[in-house]
């Protein structure tokens, strides 16, 4: 008998999930700003501003130099990937 008033609390949370408002659309050209800490100094740091297509320009850049020093280091990975 106790099951019946949950499941009566849990419905309006299932309806409220349902009608959520979508997420608004994100513009490439709005300008973000961030603080950095320049490497080898705990005091020192820059502001930082650019659009979020630029940060993800960067955050690309980034990963692809990441992506070729792992390779560079442990060819294995390279021969994995291709099936030898």
């Amino acid at each position: 008998m106790r099951i019946i008033p949950i499941l009566a609390l849990l419905m309006p949370a299932a309806t409220l999930a349902q009608t959520a408002p979508p997420a608004p659309e994100r513009s490439w050209n709005k300008r973000i700003c961030r603080t950095t800490g320049e490497l080898g100094s705990r005091v020192t740091r820059a502001r930082v501003c650019r659009t979020r297509a630029e940060w993800e320009e960067t955050r690309r850049e980034n990963r692809g130099t990441i992506d070729r020093a792992q390779r560079q280091f442990n060819p294995s990975v390279d021969e994995a990937i291709a099936g030898n």
